[in-house]
């Protein structure tokens, strides 16, 4: 698959999971949070394959992948603020070390990132699109 076509296809299942944050967010905030770490993600493999970077399977912290950008990359400063998001892939999702169930997100917050997210996902297609 050329990295065209991939990065397209990792921009493309980002707006998924934004869309599935959408209409999560009010009533199963914790599994929207995920899908905004998940639409995040996606968004930062979308730089690397554009770039030619390879990242390999199982890498899921969002900071160590733009880590991967060189310092001089034009999105490594606005990715690395996702970073924000890596707890989300499990913080929600299991309980917490005694046994309890985690407190859900802040559904506001949520929707403020929902927000970003929605305004950053284009941006990088239109990089992408241009590169």
């Amino acid at each position: 698959m050329s990295a065209d076509r991939k990065a397209t296809s990792f921009l493309v299942l980002a707006r998924d999971d934004i869309a599935a944050a959408k209409t999560l967010v009010k009533t199963f905030p914790r599994h929207a949070a995920f899908n905004l770490e998940q639409a995040a993600e996606k968004i930062i493999k979308a730089v690397l394959t554009k770039s030619g970077i390879v990242f390999g399977t199982g890498h899921h912290q969002l900071g160590r992948l733009v880590g991967l950008l060189p310092a001089d990359h034009p999105w490594r400063q606005d990715l690395m603020a996702l970073d924000k998001h890596t707890p989300a892939a499990t913080a929600y999702r299991y309980p917490t070390p005694g046994g309890a169930i985690p407190a859900a997100p802040d559904p506001a917050q949520i929707e403020a990132d929902i927000r970003e997210l929605e305004l950053l996902r284009p941006e990088v297609e239109e990089w992408c699109n241009e590169t």
